[in-house]
């Protein structure tokens, strides 16, 4: 073997083994969402102090549908803490019950991961992120559909809508946590 092949090789091999937050991983961004982040930022800094956390901690996001609330933890050193409570819009007009099939116009109820890809800068409903349904339980059952967001601008057909103003608190919260390492 040559000299730059072991080089390359090696280079390969720590790139695959070190963790996320030595070595991020690309993720999507845009001037919208750069601007939004910018403008939530220093607020939202200002408020995790107060609380002992970081910015760019593990976020953990639960929705209770009937009552319209998205609940956004943090990790404070061991354990998870109530950040701040959003009012959810709506999840679509067939309301409560499990998300069965494509174009049912529910939204889903179980456990999702949000990944790296997961997030949409870009979005036709100001800034969201795949909440990852279906997952393998959603799949098992025979259930269907994809595209699930959590977005803004208040309106939806089957995903769960913020305002605008809160979408980017949550979007940039989310995105600090993927930034510095979280994965799950």
């Amino acid at each position: 073997m040559k000299f730059p092949s072991i080089i390359a090789v090696l280079f390969l091999y720590i790139m695959l083994t070190l963790p996320d937050c030595v070595y991020p991983m690309h993720l999507p961004s845009s001037v919208r969402s750069e601007e939004a982040i910018i403008r939530v930022r220093p607020l939202l800094e200002n408020e995790l102090i107060k609380h002992g956390v970081k910015w760019g901690a593990p976020v953990y996001l639960r929705i209770f549908k009937k009552e319209k609330i998205l609940e956004l933890w943090v990790k404070q050193t061991d354990r998870y803490i109530l950040f701040k409570r959003y009012e959810v819009c709506t999840y679509g007009p067939n309301g409560l019950g499990p998300k069965i099939r494509e174009g049912d116009k529910c939204a889903p109820e179980g456990f999702y991961l949000v990944t790296r890809s997961s997030m949409n800068p870009n979005s036709n409903f100001y800034l969201s992120f795949n909440i990852g349904y279906p997952n393998q339980y959603d799949k098992a059952h025979g259930w269907t559909g994809g595209a699930i967001m959590i977005h803004g601008r208040c309106q939806s057909w089957g995903c769960f809508a913020l305002s605008d103003e809160d979408i980017e608190e949550v979007y940039a919260l989310v995105d600090a946590g993927l930034r510095n390492g979280q994965t799950d």
